[in-house]
């Protein structure tokens, strides 16, 4: 009969679980009011229902949908995918990387730099200069 764990490589291999865990991205989601939703050092997926929210994401490449409402969303270190639902939203991604940006319907603003990978359907576009 073969043995397909043995007793030390079976807790290596838990371990290396346990401790590979907090590193892991992770999912925020909103409420239908307005809430202020804030990400993790690691790459997250936040979501915004209904209401005036705030969204920040912070490290890592991060996903961000803002739902209905006047959203202010920032976007952090990394790669960011922003998207905007209904309303007038104020978007902020100036941190030197690429991300992209797709704006809902609404009097949207963004504010980016000179390295975005796309920006889309975003009324009101303002571009550090350095």
């Amino acid at each position: 009969m073969k043995r397909l764990w043995s007793g030390v490589a079976g807790i290596v291999c838990v371990c290396a679980l346990i401790f590979a865990l907090p590193a892991m991205a992770r999912v925020i989601e909103g409420t239908k009011g307005s809430d202020k939703l804030i990400g993790s050092n690691n790459g997250d997926r936040i979501t915004a229902k209904r209401g005036d929210d705030i969204i920040r994401s912070r490290k890592g490449g991060d996903v961000l949908f803002a739902g209905g409402g006047n959203d202010f969303v920032k976007g952090g270190q990394g790669f960011d995918e922003i998207r905007t639902g209904r309303g007038d939203d104020e978007v902020h991604v100036r941190d030197g990387q690429p991300d992209l940006i797709n704006c809902g319907p609404g009097e949207d603003t963004v504010l980016v730099d000179q390295v975005e990978e796309g920006i889309f359907d975003c009324e009101h576009v303002k571009e550090e200069m350095r």
